[in-house]
Protein backbone atom coordinates (compact mmCIF):
# COMPACT_ATOMS: atom_id res chain seq x y z
CA UNK A 1 0.00 0.00 0.00
CA UNK A 2 3.13 2.08 0.42
CA UNK A 3 4.37 1.28 -2.57
CA UNK A 4 0.70 2.51 -4.36
CA UNK A 5 0.93 5.97 -2.42
CA UNK A 6 4.18 6.60 -3.52
CA UNK A 7 3.47 6.23 -7.77
CA UNK A 8 0.56 8.59 -6.91
CA UNK A 9 2.37 11.33 -5.52
CA UNK A 10 5.08 10.87 -8.24
CA UNK A 11 2.04 10.86 -11.01
CA UNK A 12 1.09 14.03 -9.98
CA UNK A 13 4.52 15.77 -9.76
CA UNK A 14 5.13 14.49 -12.78
CA UNK A 15 2.01 15.59 -14.44
CA UNK A 16 2.41 19.07 -13.09
CA UNK A 17 5.83 19.11 -14.65
CA UNK A 18 4.59 18.36 -18.32
CA UNK A 19 1.88 20.87 -17.87
CA UNK A 20 4.23 23.73 -17.24
CA UNK A 21 6.07 22.17 -20.10
CA UNK A 22 3.19 22.77 -21.98
CA UNK A 23 2.74 26.13 -21.28
CA UNK A 24 6.24 27.52 -21.80
CA UNK A 25 5.86 25.53 -24.99
CA UNK A 26 2.06 27.47 -25.84
CA UNK A 27 3.92 30.84 -25.33
CA UNK A 28 6.57 30.57 -27.07
CA UNK A 29 4.90 29.40 -30.09
CA UNK A 30 2.03 32.35 -29.85
CA UNK A 31 4.95 34.27 -29.65
CA UNK A 32 6.87 33.71 -32.91
CA UNK A 33 3.44 32.96 -35.04
CA UNK A 34 1.11 35.45 -33.40
CA UNK A 35 2.78 37.55 -31.31
CA UNK A 36 0.51 40.37 -31.78
CA UNK A 37 -2.03 39.05 -29.41
CA UNK A 38 0.37 39.15 -26.72
CA UNK A 39 1.81 42.69 -27.72
CA UNK A 40 -1.79 44.68 -28.34
CA UNK A 41 -2.77 43.75 -24.37
CA UNK A 42 0.80 45.04 -22.95
CA UNK A 43 0.61 48.24 -25.29
CA UNK A 44 -2.73 48.92 -24.20
CA UNK A 45 -1.85 48.91 -20.80
CA UNK A 46 1.31 50.63 -20.94
CA UNK A 47 -0.35 53.26 -22.92
CA UNK A 48 -2.64 54.45 -20.27
CA UNK A 49 0.17 54.01 -17.22
CA UNK A 50 2.41 56.45 -19.70
CA UNK A 51 -0.48 58.79 -20.64
CA UNK A 52 -1.22 59.19 -17.05
CA UNK A 53 2.66 59.89 -15.90
CA UNK A 54 3.10 62.06 -18.67
CA UNK A 55 0.12 64.34 -17.00
CA UNK A 56 0.86 63.38 -13.66
CA UNK A 57 4.44 65.09 -14.22
CA UNK A 58 3.45 68.35 -16.17
CA UNK A 59 1.23 68.94 -13.00
CA UNK A 60 4.05 68.33 -10.56
CA UNK A 61 6.17 70.42 -12.91
CA UNK A 62 3.94 73.37 -12.19
CA UNK A 63 4.37 73.00 -8.52
CA UNK A 64 7.49 72.59 -8.84
CA UNK A 65 8.31 75.69 -10.89
CA UNK A 66 6.36 77.87 -7.78
CA UNK A 67 7.76 76.16 -5.06
CA UNK A 68 11.66 75.79 -6.77
CA UNK A 69 11.32 71.84 -6.15
CA UNK A 70 13.19 69.26 -8.75
CA UNK A 71 11.95 69.26 -12.42
CA UNK A 72 10.12 65.56 -13.28
CA UNK A 73 11.23 64.94 -16.75
CA UNK A 74 8.71 63.72 -19.22
CA UNK A 75 10.59 63.19 -22.25
CA UNK A 76 10.74 59.75 -22.03
CA UNK A 77 6.88 59.03 -21.57
CA UNK A 78 6.65 61.28 -24.74
CA UNK A 79 9.21 58.80 -26.75
CA UNK A 80 7.74 55.63 -25.01
CA UNK A 81 3.85 56.75 -26.03
CA UNK A 82 5.00 58.14 -29.68
CA UNK A 83 6.52 54.34 -30.02
CA UNK A 84 3.37 52.92 -29.09
CA UNK A 85 1.94 54.77 -31.46
CA UNK A 86 4.09 53.94 -34.28
CA UNK A 87 5.28 50.11 -33.88
CA UNK A 88 4.00 46.95 -35.09
CA UNK A 89 2.73 44.61 -33.29
CA UNK A 90 4.11 41.59 -35.49
CA UNK A 91 7.68 42.83 -35.33
CA UNK A 92 7.86 44.17 -31.78
CA UNK A 93 10.92 42.01 -30.24
CA UNK A 94 11.17 40.81 -26.62
CA UNK A 95 13.88 43.76 -25.75
CA UNK A 96 11.68 46.72 -26.71
CA UNK A 97 8.64 45.29 -24.94
CA UNK A 98 11.17 44.73 -22.16
CA UNK A 99 12.54 48.67 -22.05
CA UNK A 100 8.64 50.04 -22.73
CA UNK A 101 8.07 47.50 -19.21
CA UNK A 102 10.66 48.83 -17.48
CA UNK A 103 9.87 52.89 -17.98
CA UNK A 104 6.76 52.29 -16.89
CA UNK A 105 7.85 50.64 -13.60
CA UNK A 106 10.09 53.37 -12.75
CA UNK A 107 7.35 55.96 -13.06
CA UNK A 108 5.18 53.89 -11.28
CA UNK A 109 7.42 53.17 -8.21
CA UNK A 110 7.47 57.06 -7.59
CA UNK A 111 3.32 57.57 -7.37
CA UNK A 112 3.37 54.40 -5.25
CA UNK A 113 5.81 56.25 -2.78
CA UNK A 114 3.25 59.05 -2.67
CA UNK A 115 0.27 56.55 -2.67
CA UNK A 116 0.66 54.48 -0.11
CA UNK A 117 0.82 56.64 2.96
CA UNK A 118 -2.37 58.25 1.55
CA UNK A 119 -4.04 54.34 1.23
CA UNK A 120 -2.66 53.81 4.68
CA UNK A 121 -4.40 56.41 6.35
CA UNK A 122 -7.50 55.07 4.41
CA UNK A 123 -7.10 51.72 5.93
CA UNK A 124 -6.53 52.66 9.02
CA UNK A 125 -9.67 54.74 9.43
CA UNK A 126 -11.72 52.30 7.43
CA UNK A 127 -10.68 49.21 9.91
CA UNK A 128 -13.42 47.79 12.05
CA UNK A 129 -11.01 48.15 14.77
CA UNK A 130 -10.79 52.52 14.66
CA UNK A 131 -14.39 51.84 15.09
CA UNK A 132 -13.52 50.84 18.93
CA UNK A 133 -11.23 53.55 19.73
CA UNK A 134 -13.80 55.14 22.17
CA UNK A 135 -14.22 53.90 25.85
CA UNK A 136 -17.51 53.91 27.37
CA UNK A 137 -18.37 53.04 31.13
CA UNK A 138 -21.25 51.42 31.73
CA UNK A 139 -23.57 54.25 31.69
CA UNK A 140 -22.87 55.98 28.30
CA UNK A 141 -22.84 52.92 27.10
CA UNK A 142 -26.51 52.23 27.90
CA UNK A 143 -27.33 55.54 27.01
CA UNK A 144 -26.00 54.96 23.39
CA UNK A 145 -27.18 51.43 22.95
CA UNK A 146 -30.77 51.85 24.20
CA UNK A 147 -31.85 52.64 20.50
CA UNK A 148 -30.63 49.92 19.30
CA UNK A 149 -32.24 47.76 22.33
CA UNK A 150 -34.90 49.24 23.85
CA UNK A 151 -35.86 46.47 26.01
CA UNK A 152 -32.90 47.86 28.75
CA UNK A 153 -34.40 51.42 28.89
CA UNK A 154 -36.39 49.98 32.52
CA UNK A 155 -32.96 49.58 34.23
CA UNK A 156 -31.21 52.93 31.96
CA UNK A 157 -31.62 55.09 34.99
CA UNK A 158 -30.43 52.97 37.54
CA UNK A 159 -27.37 51.70 38.97
CA UNK A 160 -27.72 47.91 39.76
CA UNK A 161 -24.14 47.27 40.79
CA UNK A 162 -24.38 49.37 44.02
CA UNK A 163 -28.08 48.06 45.04
CA UNK A 164 -27.71 45.31 47.25
CA UNK A 165 -28.35 42.13 45.62
CA UNK A 166 -31.25 40.74 48.09
CA UNK A 167 -33.04 43.73 48.20
CA UNK A 168 -36.13 46.32 46.08
CA UNK A 169 -37.80 44.94 43.10
CA UNK A 170 -34.63 44.12 41.07
CA UNK A 171 -33.30 41.73 43.51
CA UNK A 172 -31.86 38.47 42.61
CA UNK A 173 -33.90 35.09 42.68
CA UNK A 174 -33.50 33.97 46.35
CA UNK A 175 -31.17 30.74 47.41
CA UNK A 176 -33.53 27.81 48.92
CA UNK A 177 -31.38 28.53 51.69
CA UNK A 178 -32.48 32.15 51.75
CA UNK A 179 -35.99 31.25 51.52
CA UNK A 180 -35.88 28.61 54.24
CA UNK A 181 -34.00 30.98 56.65
CA UNK A 182 -36.74 33.92 55.81
CA UNK A 183 -39.61 31.89 56.43
CA UNK A 184 -38.51 30.06 59.33
CA UNK A 185 -38.41 26.39 57.61
CA UNK A 186 -34.99 25.71 58.88
CA UNK A 187 -34.24 23.35 61.78
CA UNK A 188 -31.30 20.80 62.59
CA UNK A 189 -31.32 16.90 62.30
CA UNK A 190 -28.65 14.50 63.11
CA UNK A 191 -27.73 12.35 60.03
CA UNK A 192 -24.87 9.77 60.15
CA UNK A 193 -23.55 11.41 63.72
CA UNK A 194 -23.40 15.09 61.33
CA UNK A 195 -25.76 17.75 61.91
CA UNK A 196 -27.86 18.35 58.32
CA UNK A 197 -30.57 20.94 57.21
CA UNK A 198 -34.10 19.55 57.59
CA UNK A 199 -37.05 21.72 56.48
CA UNK A 200 -40.61 22.30 57.91
CA UNK A 201 -42.36 19.99 55.22
CA UNK A 202 -45.88 20.92 56.24
CA UNK A 203 -45.28 24.73 56.46
CA UNK A 204 -43.40 24.59 52.99
CA UNK A 205 -46.05 23.30 50.96
CA UNK A 206 -48.27 25.95 52.65
CA UNK A 207 -46.24 28.62 50.88
CA UNK A 208 -46.01 26.65 47.80
CA UNK A 209 -49.35 26.57 48.05
CA UNK A 210 -50.15 30.27 48.55
CA UNK A 211 -47.70 30.59 45.06
CA UNK A 212 -50.27 29.30 43.07
CA UNK A 213 -51.46 32.92 42.64
CA UNK A 214 -54.81 33.42 40.97
CA UNK A 215 -57.10 30.73 39.30
CA UNK A 216 -57.62 31.35 35.33
CA UNK A 217 -60.31 32.85 34.62
CA UNK A 218 -60.99 35.26 31.70
CA UNK A 219 -58.09 37.35 30.68
CA UNK A 220 -59.81 40.42 31.14
CA UNK A 221 -59.94 39.77 34.73
CA UNK A 222 -56.52 40.64 35.20
CA UNK A 223 -54.22 43.52 35.15
CA UNK A 224 -53.52 45.58 32.21
CA UNK A 225 -49.16 44.10 32.27
CA UNK A 226 -50.93 40.50 32.06
CA UNK A 227 -53.34 41.52 29.46
CA UNK A 228 -50.38 42.94 27.61
CA UNK A 229 -48.13 39.81 27.70
CA UNK A 230 -51.48 37.63 26.72
CA UNK A 231 -51.36 39.84 23.54
CA UNK A 232 -47.32 39.73 22.78
CA UNK A 233 -47.42 35.51 23.14
CA UNK A 234 -50.69 35.25 20.89
CA UNK A 235 -49.11 37.43 18.47
CA UNK A 236 -45.87 35.04 18.25
CA UNK A 237 -48.14 32.14 18.86
CA UNK A 238 -50.19 33.31 15.58
CA UNK A 239 -47.01 34.47 13.64
CA UNK A 240 -47.96 38.04 13.72
CA UNK A 241 -44.55 39.41 15.38
CA UNK A 242 -45.59 43.18 14.45
CA UNK A 243 -47.86 43.41 16.78
CA UNK A 244 -45.70 41.75 19.53
CA UNK A 245 -42.75 43.66 18.75
CA UNK A 246 -44.78 46.45 19.10
CA UNK A 247 -46.03 46.46 22.31
CA UNK A 248 -43.00 45.08 23.81
CA UNK A 249 -41.17 48.02 22.66
CA UNK A 250 -43.50 50.75 23.28
CA UNK A 251 -43.71 49.07 26.83
CA UNK A 252 -39.94 48.92 27.13
CA UNK A 253 -39.12 52.49 26.20
CA UNK A 254 -41.96 53.75 27.99
CA UNK A 255 -40.31 52.58 31.36
CA UNK A 256 -37.99 55.31 31.43
CA UNK A 257 -40.69 58.03 32.49
CA UNK A 258 -41.50 55.70 35.52
CA UNK A 259 -45.41 55.04 33.84
CA UNK A 260 -45.29 52.11 31.23
CA UNK A 261 -47.27 52.43 28.03
CA UNK A 262 -49.85 49.78 28.00
CA UNK A 263 -52.33 51.45 24.82
CA UNK A 264 -53.51 49.41 22.34
CA UNK A 265 -53.08 46.12 24.17
CA UNK A 266 -57.57 46.37 25.37
CA UNK A 267 -58.24 46.56 21.48
CA UNK A 268 -56.29 43.83 20.53
CA UNK A 269 -57.84 41.43 22.89
CA UNK A 270 -60.52 40.61 20.82
CA UNK A 271 -58.40 39.33 18.23
CA UNK A 272 -56.79 36.43 20.53
CA UNK A 273 -59.12 35.69 23.47
CA UNK A 274 -61.65 33.18 21.60
CA UNK A 275 -58.62 31.38 20.00
CA UNK A 276 -58.22 28.07 19.41
CA UNK A 277 -54.78 28.24 20.83
CA UNK A 278 -56.39 29.65 23.84
CA UNK A 279 -59.45 27.50 24.17
CA UNK A 280 -56.28 24.65 24.12
CA UNK A 281 -54.51 25.53 26.72
CA UNK A 282 -57.48 26.41 28.82
CA UNK A 283 -58.56 22.75 29.03
CA UNK A 284 -54.69 21.97 30.51
CA UNK A 285 -54.29 24.88 33.09
CA UNK A 286 -56.21 26.15 36.09
CA UNK A 287 -53.89 28.60 37.18
CA UNK A 288 -52.75 32.16 35.80
CA UNK A 289 -49.21 31.42 36.27
CA UNK A 290 -49.53 28.15 34.69
CA UNK A 291 -51.46 29.29 31.71
CA UNK A 292 -48.66 32.15 30.62
CA UNK A 293 -45.84 29.40 31.24
CA UNK A 294 -47.59 27.34 28.46
CA UNK A 295 -48.52 30.28 26.09
CA UNK A 296 -44.83 31.25 26.54
CA UNK A 297 -43.73 28.40 25.24
CA UNK A 298 -45.72 28.13 22.59
CA UNK A 299 -45.52 31.54 21.03
CA UNK A 300 -41.37 30.35 21.34
CA UNK A 301 -42.47 28.20 18.02
CA UNK A 302 -41.99 31.60 16.31
CA UNK A 303 -38.69 32.17 17.67
CA UNK A 304 -36.49 33.13 20.21
CA UNK A 305 -38.61 35.40 23.04
CA UNK A 306 -36.53 35.67 26.15
CA UNK A 307 -37.67 37.10 29.31
CA UNK A 308 -35.31 39.71 28.86
CA UNK A 309 -37.18 40.98 26.67
CA UNK A 310 -40.02 41.75 28.70
CA UNK A 311 -37.70 42.99 31.28
CA UNK A 312 -40.13 45.70 32.72
CA UNK A 313 -41.86 42.99 34.37
CA UNK A 314 -40.13 42.01 37.17
CA UNK A 315 -40.51 44.87 39.09
CA UNK A 316 -44.01 45.00 38.64
CA UNK A 317 -44.87 41.50 39.03
CA UNK A 318 -41.94 39.94 40.53
CA UNK A 319 -44.15 36.06 40.25
CA UNK A 320 -45.17 36.09 37.03
CA UNK A 321 -41.15 37.19 35.95
CA UNK A 322 -39.91 34.47 37.84
CA UNK A 323 -42.40 31.80 36.23
CA UNK A 324 -41.90 32.76 33.02
CA UNK A 325 -38.11 33.22 33.46
CA UNK A 326 -38.71 29.26 34.73
CA UNK A 327 -39.66 28.40 31.05
CA UNK A 328 -37.58 26.19 29.00
CA UNK A 329 -35.32 25.07 32.22
CA UNK A 330 -35.19 22.09 34.67
CA UNK A 331 -35.46 23.78 37.31
CA UNK A 332 -37.47 27.04 38.76
CA UNK A 333 -36.56 29.99 41.16
CA UNK A 334 -37.82 28.48 44.39
CA UNK A 335 -39.73 31.87 44.93
CA UNK A 336 -42.06 30.11 41.93
CA UNK A 337 -41.25 26.27 42.72
CA UNK A 338 -44.85 25.88 43.58
CA UNK A 339 -46.69 27.18 40.54
CA UNK A 340 -43.62 25.13 38.79
CA UNK A 341 -43.99 21.63 39.94
CA UNK A 342 -48.17 22.57 39.59
CA UNK A 343 -47.15 23.42 35.66
CA UNK A 344 -44.80 20.21 35.17
CA UNK A 345 -47.80 18.02 36.74
CA UNK A 346 -50.59 19.47 34.76
CA UNK A 347 -48.56 19.32 31.45
CA UNK A 348 -47.66 15.24 32.23
CA UNK A 349 -51.55 14.64 32.91
CA UNK A 350 -52.60 17.10 29.94
CA UNK A 351 -55.92 18.26 32.18
CA UNK A 352 -56.22 21.56 34.36
CA UNK A 353 -55.64 20.56 38.03
CA UNK A 354 -56.92 22.45 40.85
CA UNK A 355 -56.00 21.04 43.58
CA UNK A 356 -52.11 22.33 43.99
CA UNK A 357 -49.52 19.40 42.83
CA UNK A 358 -46.37 21.25 44.85
CA UNK A 359 -45.61 17.69 46.34
CA UNK A 360 -42.46 17.55 44.15
CA UNK A 361 -41.33 21.09 45.05
CA UNK A 362 -41.74 20.51 48.73
CA UNK A 363 -39.33 17.05 47.96
CA UNK A 364 -36.94 19.19 46.29
CA UNK A 365 -36.15 21.82 48.86
CA UNK A 366 -36.03 18.99 51.66
CA UNK A 367 -32.92 17.25 49.60
CA UNK A 368 -31.44 20.98 48.22
CA UNK A 369 -31.14 21.73 52.24
CA UNK A 370 -30.14 17.93 53.41
CA UNK A 371 -26.85 18.68 50.47
CA UNK A 372 -26.38 22.18 52.00
CA UNK A 373 -23.48 22.45 54.21
CA UNK A 374 -24.07 23.01 57.90
CA UNK A 375 -20.76 25.17 59.40
CA UNK A 376 -21.27 25.31 63.07
CA UNK A 377 -20.59 28.98 64.06
CA UNK A 378 -17.83 27.97 67.04
CA UNK A 379 -17.14 31.57 68.17
CA UNK A 380 -20.82 31.94 69.02
CA UNK A 381 -20.05 29.00 71.40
Amino acid sequence: MNNGGGQGQGDMSSNFFWLLVLMCGVGIGVWFFARAYIVWPVFAIRFVELWCFRYLADAWNLIAGLFKLPVWHANEYVNALQFIRTADPRTVSVAELSDLTSIAQQAGRFVAVCLLPVLGVILFKSHRSAKFAQTYDMNALRKTEVNNWPQISPILSLDLVKQDLDEGPWAMAQTPFDFCKKNNLLSLIVQSDKKVYSTDQGRAERLFILQMGPVLTSIRSFPIHVQALFVIFMSRATRDRKDAEKILIQISRSAVNGKLDFSGVVELLPKYENHAYVRWINKRHAYLLTFMATLLEMARSDGVLASAEFLWLKPVDRRLWFMLNAVGRQTGAVEVAGPFAHWVAERKLQRALRVPMVGQATRALEEAMNQTLYVEDRGAA
